[in-house]
């Protein structure tokens, strides 16, 4: 009887431990499934670049409807969608927003609180902020255009403040 006994707790120990070794890989390959999923979700919704004030796409209206709003009015807190048409190339800390064949806007980051990539040039572009007409001084002109890489004889032909639309941005998200 004893052999049997001892037998009888060999074989459930082989048995109990073999159940707990296959229950340990199921999980472990449930956990591998789970991540590998997770993985894929979270390159799906990190496409996009964020910057600055977290923002959302929604109710975000075209470039192209910013100087009808401005010819009522000063200034305007919007959220607008265009194309990233230049980019400082020193920090990414302003960039050139088309606005029609002719116009552009002359954006800059809150507080210089943020950046975007020097990279960024033609990328689809969400942002949020205010929008205003701005007089540009000639000093300043010239400073941005250094950043951009303008010759310096391009740089001595900015003679004359220039009347612009900018757009002082809280948020940024570059489209993926």
């Amino acid at each position: 009887m004893k052999i049997t006994f001892k037998l009888f707790l060999v074989l459930f120990s082989f048995v109990y431990l073999s159940a707990c070794n296959s229950d340990k890989q199921e999980k472990e390959e449930e956990t591998n499934q789970t991540k590998t999923v997770s993985a894929s979700e979270t390159d799906i919704e990190n496409k996009d670049e964020k910057y600055g004030a977290e923002i959302t796409v929604e109710n975000a209206i075209a470039v192209s409807e910013i100087p009808a709003i401005l010819a009522k009015q000063d200034s305007a807190e919007l959220k607008v969608v265009g194309k990233i048409g230049e980019c400082c190339q020193k920090k990414g800390c302003w960039m050139k927003v088309p606005i029609s064949e002719t116009q552009e806007m002359f954006v800059r980051f809150k507080d210089y609180g943020f950046f975007v990539p020097m990279d960024s040039e033609g990328k689809e572009i969400v942002m949020e902020g205010k929008v205003k007409k701005e007089v540009i001084p000639v000093a300043q002109l010239r400073h941005y255009a250094e950043d951009a890489g303008k010759s310096k004889e391009e740089i001595e032909k900015i003679t004359e403040d220039e009347i612009k639309i900018s757009f002082m941005a809280t948020g940024v998200i570059i489209k993926g």
